[in-house]
């Protein structure tokens, strides 16, 4: 912020220097019209250290640009008002100078000035009306001479395009900034929550999505499917070719999955090779088992490392919400216990939780060598 703000007197800096330059010279010129005025004599020693000051804003520290870019602007205010009255723009600076110091010091800070040029305007304004000031121009004169006018223009129109576009300017590089700060603490977030490798969710981020999901499934009375996934043969890989391939293994498989599953479904990372994929309203048993078989077929495929090609399978192990828990642990605990069920069976392929004592003989596993028709066989309630 303090860069910014440099930036933004360094523009009002040039906007002064803009109208000493231009501005100075139109107000010189009412001299031969109004005679010689103290205020003349003001504005020559506030153009000549606006001029100084821009050129020396380089070896200039930032908080004294500030104060003298302040001071002139009160300068001119201040002597307008009390030697022209509201003839002039004594009371517009002023009013910008308020502004100013609102904008760039704190709301309390502008505020107090705002108050402050408040009660300096009464007491002009009451000094002009009680006699104890007067013009020293006549004023029907003055208004007529287009030297004031031009003036007026200058000090009206110049002046206030360096100060709003200094001001936009702040706004729009403080909105960047913000918006920069909610980039990096979104990326902070994902950090925390996101596996750095496969860009999964962790177990901690998982828990609570978990959570959640239950209680919309309990409000919706919909089902809701727990995956428990673990690669078979992924720790010969890592021996047998390293942690990069196993780390490349993994990265390329965790894309698969995503995008085997919708993107609704909840994907995490929760061990070294271990997954769990929370499915909500996922369909009828059938359709899990479809989607638990496309995700052993992506597991499936031969992942490219260079020369090598790395190959791996998977066992899943399914839980439904609510026939094999009503809580994210008894969930957990039921898929994985159907995955080591699945290992147990072969490996490459997937298993339902089943009921302790099942009700038929009938075989729950399937795999890519031998998919038939499994039946789903109700856990405990």
């Amino acid at each position: 912020m303090a860069r910014f703000r440099d930036g933004v007197v360094d523009r009002l800096l040039a906007g002064c220097c803009f109208i000493a330059v231009f501005g100075l010279p139109a107000s010189l010129s009412r001299i031969p019209d109004t005679g010689w005025m103290p205020l003349y004599g003001v504005h020559v020693t506030l153009g000549i250290i606006a001029i100084a000051t821009f050129l020396g804003r380089k070896r200039l520290p930032n908080r004294l640009k500030f104060g003298i870019v302040v001071a002139l602007f009160y300068g001119v205010g201040v002597f307008g008002l009390i030697n022209l009255g509201l003839l002039g723009a004594g009371l517009w600076w002023l009013v910008v100078s308020s502004l100013l110091l609102g904008v760039l010091l704190s709301p309390r800070v502008g505020l107090w000035a705002t108050s402050a040029t408040f009660l300096f305007v009464g007491l002009v304004g009451y000094g002009f009306v009680s006699g104890s000031l007067e013009l020293r121009v006549d004023a029907n004169e003055y208004v007529t001479n287009g030297s004031s006018w031009l003036t007026l223009i200058i000090a009206t129109s110049i002046m206030p395009y360096f100060v709003f576009q200094a001001i936009a300017t702040l706004q729009a590089e403080t909105t960047q900034l913000l918006q920069q700060v909610e980039t990096q603490r979104d990326e902070i977030t994902r950090l925390a929550t996101h596996d750095q490798l496969t860009g999964l969710l962790m177990p901690q981020a998982l828990a609570e999505q978990l959570d959640h999901a239950i209680a919309r499934s309990q409000r919706t009375g919909k089902r809701l499917a727990l995956m428990f996934l673990d690669l078979d043969r992924f720790k010969d890989v890592n021996d047998s070719y390293g942690h990069a391939a196993g780390d490349h293994l993994l990265q390329t498989l965790a894309k698969r999955f995503g995008n085997t599953l919708r993107e609704s479904d909840t994907k995490a990372r929760i061990g070294g090779d271990e997954f769990i994929f929370v499915l909500e309203q996922p369909g009828e048993p059938d359709q899990i088992a479809a989607v638990a078989q496309r995700l052993v077929e992506a597991a499936a495929e031969p992942v490219r490392f260079g020369d090598l090609s790395l190959e791996v399978g998977t066992s899943i192990g399914i839980s439904l919400y609510p026939e094999h828990g009503r809580d994210a642990e008894s969930l957990r605990r039921a898929a994985d216990k159907a995955m080591y069920e699945a290992k147990a069976a072969g490996r490459n392929g997937y298993c339902f939780v089943s009921d302790p004592e099942p009700e038929s003989g009938l075989d729950q596993i399937a795999s890519v060598a031998d998919a038939q028709p499994m039946r789903l066989i109700p856990g405990n309630r």
